[in-house]
């Protein structure tokens, strides 16, 4: 979306990130798990601030004090991916 500023120029204006209640975010957290330890796919709906993203892959790693998980993406090919900035997991 573009906004006009007050001198007259055009500015690009992003999105705002969606607040997650305490219950979906848990249900993220569950599916992230799932996926760590049976090595099923998933799919991850990730916050951007023009347009969300989605990514598929496996998650290998899950590091809790960072929260963030390592999701294989494919052969030799990863992406660290900050937990507060998924939007849904299937």
């Amino acid at each position: 979306m573009k906004k006009r500023s007050s001198a007259g120029s055009w500015k690009r204006v992003g999105r705002t990130k969606p607040v997650l209640d305490p219950q979906e975010m848990e249900l993220i957290e569950q599916a992230l798990a799932e996926s760590l330890y049976t090595h099923r796919t998933i799919k991850l709906r990730l916050f951007g601030e023009y347009e969300d993203q989605e990514l598929t892959g496996t998650v290998s790693v899950i590091h809790t004090y960072r929260r963030e998980i390592k999701l294989a993406t494919g052969i030799g090919e990863w992406d660290w991916i900050k937990i507060n900035d998924i939007v849904s997991a299937n």
